[in-house]
């Protein structure tokens, strides 16, 4: 019994201790959505208005888009599929598709 009361006050005290969060630096960008590689998941609905007018023309007909991220650095990538094929494509800031 005094064992495990002398753990109870050993372990109780950190229950206060506060441990560091890393933070994204825009306070937009909740620590839930930030990714490892500094990606951010975003709603397609978030891209330039150019990237989605990419992404709804003749070129992309039929793929689906299954990911969308902000990167670190400020551009876009989106996750698409068609059947049993993937691609990414990356947008800069603007929306304008990225060599």
């Amino acid at each position: 019994m005094k064992k495990i009361i002398l753990l109870i006050a050993l372990v109780s005290p950190l229950a206060f201790v506060e441990f560091p969060v890393y933070a994204h630096p825009d306070p937009a960008i909740s620590n839930e959505r930030l990714l490892q590689d500094g990606k951010v998941k975003i709603k397609k609905e978030e891209l330039p208005q150019s990237a989605k007018n990419t992404l709804s023309g003749d070129t992309y007909k039929g793929w689906s888009v299954v990911g969308v991220f902000k990167t670190k650095e400020g551009d876009y990538e989106v996750e698409l599929k068609k059947g049993d094929t993937t691609q990414a494509l990356r947008f800069d800031k603007e929306g304008k598709v990225k060599g």
